[in-house]
């Protein structure tokens, strides 16, 4: 545990020690570089006003800060989160990418905004220790026609250096948002804001390094694979194709495509394939529209699906006997 001499008397401690040594990555502030919180959080040596501070507030500048994040997300006015809220060499990483600059670090969180102006947020809980605050939040999406809403958890962590943000690490799952994001508020959308996150990135010398699912998101492809059949698809895009490929299935005789102009479906087979095939070029698409796909193998009808399944004593035993039947032309 680290010294409390420049903790409040409420802030938790301990978790940045972890990255307290003299080897730091590329990205990540060791507990060196990051300014303590109690000097760093709720003044600027240059005099300039800190957009959190409330001026006359009792409350700590790290509890001000949360109140002033919490309420960007309440009210959906990101007007105060902007490039001076960030230091010149702030890093900003989340699972779109990752950001750097004042800039890119300010863009990326207004874009989202800009093409998504209905999300919500709100903080759950929140900590700190003398370097770090961390907030665990929400979004909150609203459904079309329903009253209960669909909420994605998200983790962050920030760190300070002379009441600006030099380094914030955002965590949450990002196939869950997209597919709401993407069911509520159209792909179009969606597609649009990605491809101007990465063209942001470009333009502020920020460095954006998508997933490879959102880039085939951006490049009118999103490959949604069978949960229960792990084929290893990947795909293509081109003139009036998809091409897909994936790995061979042990025992598998034939492969069913699937596909759907939705995330949510309906899906439908669109070709079965030849077990001793591992591609398909799907030539009944459209230039600009987004396809997801999946592929199921398909076994003898002895055989169980998925063959990963765990099988109980019993049932193995009872397949046993019935391949040795067959292997014997049926004499046992």
């Amino acid at each position: 545990m680290h010294s409390r001499d420049h903790c409040l008397d409420s802030c938790f401690q301990g978790s940045t020690e972890f990255y307290d040594g003299p080897q730091t990555d590329e990205f990540t502030p060791s507990l060196l570089e990051a300014g303590l919180l109690a000097e760093s959080v709720g003044q600027r040596r240059d005099g300039t006003p800190v957009p959190w501070m409330v001026e006359g507030s009792n409350k700590s500048p790290i509890e001000q800060y949360v109140e002033w994040f919490n309420g960007i997300w309440h009210t959906g006015d990101p007007n105060t989160w902007s490039a001076s809220v960030f230091t010149n060499l702030a890093v900003m990483i989340d699972p779109t990418g990752i950001s750097t600059g004042a800039k890119q670090a300010a863009a990326s969180f207004v874009l989202l905004f800009k093409y998504f102006p209905e999300l919500r947020g709100e903080v759950v809980s929140w900590a700190a220790n003398d370097r770090e605050i961390f907030i665990n939040w929400r979004f909150e999406i609203l459904p079309k026609g329903s009253k209960t809403p669909l909420l994605v958890p998200v983790v962050d962590k920030f760190c300070f250096v002379d009441g600006r943000v030099s380094f914030r690490l955002a965590y949450f799952d990002i196939l869950t948002l997209l597919s709401y994001l993407a069911e509520n508020f159209g792909e179009n959308r969606l597609v649009d804001f990605l491809a101007e996150n990465s063209q942001q990135a470009v333009k502020t010398g920020g460095i954006q390094r998508l997933p490879g699912i959102l880039l085939r998101v951006i490049r009118g492809l999103f490959v949604w694979q069978s949960a229960d059949d792990p084929t290893g698809l990947s795909a293509a895009p081109g003139d009036g194709v998809v091409m897909l490929n994936w790995k061979p299935v042990k025992d598998a005789i034939s492969y069913k495509v699937n596909r759907a102009t939705a995330v949510a479906g309906p899906y439908e087979v669109i070709e079965t394939v030849s077990g001793i095939r591992y591609s398909y070029d799907d030539r009944s698409v459209m230039n600009g529209t987004l396809y997801w796909y999946f592929v199921t193998p398909s076994f003898a009808k002895w055989k169980p699906t998925p063959s990963y399944v765990k099988l109980s004593e019993s049932t193995s035993e009872a397949i046993g006997r019935a391949q040795r039947r067959a292997a014997h032309g049926g004499s046992l």
